[in-house]
């Protein structure tokens, strides 16, 4: 509710103060903050003034340092390519990047809210209550549901891209948004499907130290690759490296998570969810550019709809597995 308070005080403050930044800071801050009072009235909390306990700090600290410093190592790998193709191509060009790479980041991150939310509090609630393999059990169906919306929510977007540069971006952004857009998704597709996935097998464990290490091999590598990127291919590059990095990181964490922590990842419902959405990419390959919103909305339509037949498709073999298995176990197939 908040967040989108502070939109529409953006807007109004926008259109009735000034078009700054700092017109737009102040409204978010007034919203935030309006955000952060509801949160301390609606929790009826009180401060105590007493000595805090000993053996809850000391957990604290072990457990939430490590998940701190790597929340401060993803946010600079995050905005480092920035820097980066500021301080070679210009502030021109860093504008460019910014409009693109954070369009490109919103939807994914968008998305994996929707389920994270609520689904890591609950796989920590089925470890608690039936131990390890009813913890990733639950982390398992979460990284199952996380894919049925975050892989069609992606691929869509970069079918849609064209139609979206056309419609909401000035006509100078146009051509190059058609190449950087589908990358920025990309990136943000496997940048939190790692976080909200394998990531959280650390965090059950109690293992926190291992997200903080990859986050801070995430930005070494990040770094590294988007500056090559840039020397060879301008601002483009920065894009293909972040790319490239977030795809070892995802790696590392799937083989970290299954020979440490024995979580078995699941490929099966994963890779029906990547079928289906890539089956929805290429068939909204066929349908032209949108000119207008109303088709803009349509082509949208068009695309959930088509993702629902493939994944259809993509599901029948373990539908009819599971119904044979379900008749068998009550003796109507010999």
């Amino acid at each position: 509710m908040f967040p989108a308070l502070a939109l529409l005080l953006s807007v109004i403050a926008i259109t009735k103060i000034a078009p700054t930044a700092q017109s737009v800071l102040l409204a978010m801050t007034v919203a935030y903050g309006a955000g952060l009072i509801f949160v301390g009235v609606r929790s009826r909390s009180r401060r105590v003034l007493a000595w805090p306990d000993y053996h809850i700090l000391r957990s604290g600290i072990v457990f939430g340092l490590p998940v701190t410093l790597a929340a401060l190592a993803a946010s600079v790998a995050i905005n480092a390519p920035r820097f980066m193709v500021e301080q070679q191509l210009g502030i021109a060009a860093a504008g460019l990047f910014a409009v693109f790479f954070g369009l490109g980041l919103r939807v994914a991150s968008g998305v994996v809210m929707l389920v994270s939310a609520g689904a890591y509090p609950l796989a920590a609630r089925k470890m608690e209550a039936g131990g390890t393999d009813a913890g990733h059990q639950q982390l398992a169906k979460n990284i199952a549901v996380l894919a049925m919306i975050l892989f069609p929510a992606v691929a869509g977007f970069i079918a849609v891209a064209p139609s979206f540069a056309l419609l909401f971006l000035p006509e100078a952004f146009q051509e190059m948004a058609r190449t950087l857009l589908p990358l920025a998704a990309l990136f943000g597709l496997l940048r939190y499907a790692r976080s909200h996935s394998t990531d959280q097998v650390f965090l059950l464990h109690g293992h926190s130290e291992v997200s903080m290490r990859l986050s801070i091999l995430e930005l070494m590598l990040i770094t590294g690759l988007s500056a090559t990127g840039i020397a060879f291919w301008g601002i483009g590059g920065a894009f293909v490296g972040a790319v490239c990095a977030a795809l070892i990181c995802g790696v590392i964490s799937v083989v970290i998570a299954r020979w440490r922590f024995g979580f078995v990842f699941p490929v099966s419902p994963v890779l029906r969810c990547a079928l289906a959405a890539c089956g929805m990419l290429l068939a909204l390959q066929f349908v032209p550019t949108a000119q207008t919103l109303p088709a803009f909305l349509l082509t949208i339509a068009v695309g959930a709809l088509i993702y629902g037949v493939c994944l259809t498709l993509a599901c029948l073999p373990m539908l009819a597995l599971s119904t044979l298995q379900s008749l068998w176990r009550r003796g109507e197939v010999w």
